[in-house]
């Protein structure tokens, strides 16, 4: 069974979300952020997430492709057609995401140094090849006015990560969806197993609750266009349980009691 897919540089994901923590907490100062970073109190944490992560990935086939992934891509959804989709829950930080019914994806809710995420993987047959990341920071907060520093500082440190490709790299698009504003972006890179993938980062604030959440999706290189009605999809219907419309909150938290979520 293919449990976590190829999971980005296990390190880069894990020590890009730490950095928000240390960042918040430094109050945005770069330099004492990266200090707090190396510091024992975060480093292990997150060394020891990404060794879990490690364990748990399996390789997979990622096709080379000429070119660059263009951001237009993923905004050009003309043709959208309706999918079914399937609700989870990541029950410790009260965040709701939601995945394509047909066809099924896997998806996992794993937990290391106190910080709970989600990783769904597409199935074997999917065109375009997906893996999804999520990590909410339900215990962080801040202005939307902040929040480009800490997409800029986050999406930078991924692209180094993840050996991005020279001139692949996307400018910083600001992005409104139904439950969250935030920064989307992409570029050209390798997983953790040096295949080819194009990397969409998207540093998000709940409207409601101004919490911070970070997802990366690993693509299937040249394939954006194929992979934006997912990402829309999932952005638009995952988010803090009380960043949704008060109907559609209500309803969730009736379907979290009557036991519906995955």
């Amino acid at each position: 069974m293919y449990i976590a897919g190829h999971l980005l540089g296990r390190f880069i994901f894990t020590l890009t979300l730490f950095f928000f923590v240390a960042l918040c907490r430094s109050r945005f100062d770069p330099s004492a952020a990266f200090k707090k970073l190396f510091s024992r109190r975060y480093l292990l944490p997150a060394t020891l997430m990404s060794a879990t992560l490690t364990v748990l990935g399996l390789s997979s086939s990622a096709q080379a492709a000429t070119g660059n992934p263009a951001i237009a891509d993923l905004l050009d959804l003309d043709g959208h057609k309706k999918q079914y989709i399937q609700n989870y829950l990541i029950p410790e930080a009260d965040f709701r995401f939601a995945l394509d019914l047909d066809p099924i994806w896997e998806s996992h809710n794993l937990q290391q140094g106190g910080k709970h995420f989600m990783v769904a993987v597409s199935p074997d047959d999917y065109v375009p090849r997906m893996v999804i990341q999520t990590m909410p920071h339900s215990d962080m907060t801040t202005k939307p006015s902040e929040l480009k520093t800490i997409a800029e500082t986050a999406f930078a440190m991924s692209f180094k990560q993840y050996s991005g490709k020279k001139g692949s790299i996307s400018k910083l698009v600001r992005r409104e969806y139904d439950n969250s504003q935030g920064y989307l972006g992409v570029f050209r890179g390798r997983d953790g197993n040096r295949k080819p993938v194009d990397v969409v980062v998207y540093i998000g604030l709940g409207n409601n609750t101004l919490k911070v959440a970070a997802t990366h999706f690993e693509v299937q290189p040249g394939q954006l266009k194929r992979a934006r009605f997912v990402v829309e999809r999932y952005l638009n219907n995952s988010g803090y349980i009380d960043d949704f419309d008060p109907v559609i909150t209500k309803a969730l938290r009736n379907e979290i009691k009557a036991g519906n979520f995955k």
